[in-house]
């Protein structure tokens, strides 16, 4: 018994710490506001404005993997990006959201539209 506990416990650690690769899915707000696209650990933030779109560079975001979902947090012109998605697999635009932190604490959430791509 304490045998098959032990193996049933090696493969949900190795499940969660080596699991499958992500998927790629890009998100935007409800107004078209922003989208970002993901790209296992690679993020690209798109603003929008009235006359064109303002493409950010893809870089580099720290995530941390939940058991269906992910949370990526990046920095851009000085602004604290936290990106939550609750499952990566079934997208909610009520769970998936995007806060935008300054550097003062004022918090800004974008709920977000996602899909695979």
């Amino acid at each position: 018994m304490k045998g098959l506990l032990t193996i049933i416990f090696m493969i949900v650690l190795l499940k969660y710490s080596f699991g499958a690769e992500e998927k790629a899915f890009k998100c935007h707000t409800f107004y078209n506001e922003m989208s970002v696209i993901v790209e296992g650990n690679q993020v690209a933030l798109h603003k929008y404005n009235s006359s064109d779109r303002e493409v950010a560079s893809t870089q580099k975001a720290k995530t941390i993997k939940k058991p269906s979902g992910l949370s990526k947090t990046f920095y851009q012109d000085g602004l604290k990006h936290k990106l939550s998605i609750k499952n990566t697999e079934s997208f909610n635009d009520v769970d998936d959201c995007l806060v935008v932190t300054n550097k003062d604490g004022h918090k800004m959430s974008y709920p977000l539209i996602c899909e695979s791509i």
